[in-house]
């Protein structure tokens, strides 16, 4: 029915133009009204996991890279059409085959520091105090996020880097830095520190040995990291 009934009784019906989405911790308050009145989805974290946050992600990369029609053939939309579908509000970002032979890495690169982070005994979230309690999935997208908007095709063209492989490897260890790290207690980022150094050794061995993790940025011009 549309209608948003309020704490104080009052009643107002909503138009067909808007929707309104709710996402709540948990349903123990819903009552029988609120559930049968609107469509539910619920998956407890502890079920769902964190992987499937990060094949999702990187699906879209696959699904471009599989559609990216050939230049010259029938169908291959004109740079006119691109660049007009491109400028559209909520667009869908293009990035063009060629990211996901780089972001194919990545994806496995993530898997493996996150299930570190998560599942070593005792799990660095145990270790690390936090300013603000997280939940695993928060922290995966929150690195996702992250890493997304530093790849944006619109900031960043793959094809003008002399080594995309090593620009895209050095901006996946910069948002796990600070999105697993960003919100981990003064305290324990030493522990955090050498937990990424360490992880590093297998992906990224030129990684300055001095200061902290959380002391370098990227320089996207140059595929190097500097403080």
């Amino acid at each position: 029915s549309k209608m948003l009934c309020l704490a104080n009784g009052e009643r107002i019906k909503m138009p067909p133009t808007l929707t309104m989405m709710f996402e709540v911790q948990d349903l123990k308050v819903a009552s029988p009204a609120t559930v049968s009145r609107c469509g539910m989805v619920y998956l407890e974290p502890l079920h769902l996991g964190w992987e499937p946050i990060i094949d999702t992600w990187s699906s879209q990369f696959d699904e471009q890279e599989k559609e990216a029609p050939v230049a010259g053939k029938e169908g291959a939309p004109s740079k006119e059409k691109v660049a007009a579908v491109g400028a559209g509000a909520g667009a869908k970002k293009e990035y063009g085959k060629e990211y996901a032979k780089f972001i194919a890495p990545i994806v496995k690169y993530l898997k493996d520091f996150v299930k570190a982070f998560l599942n070593t005994t005792p799990t660095m979230r145990e270790k690390c105090k936090e300013k603000i309690p997280t939940v695993d999935i928060n922290l995966v997208r929150s690195c996702l996020n992250l890493f997304t908007a530093m790849i944006d095709p619109q900031t960043l063209d793959l094809k003008k880097v002399e080594n995309p492989e090593t620009l895209t490897l050095l901006l996946f260890l910069f948002s796990f830095i600070w999105s697993f790290g960003a919100n981990i207690h003064e305290s324990s980022r030493k522990e955090f520190n050498q937990f990424v150094r360490y992880k590093m050794t297998s992906v990224y061995t030129d990684f300055p040995e001095t200061g902290e993790v959380y002391d370098y940025f990227v320089d996207t011009k140059l595929s190097l990291i500097h403080i």
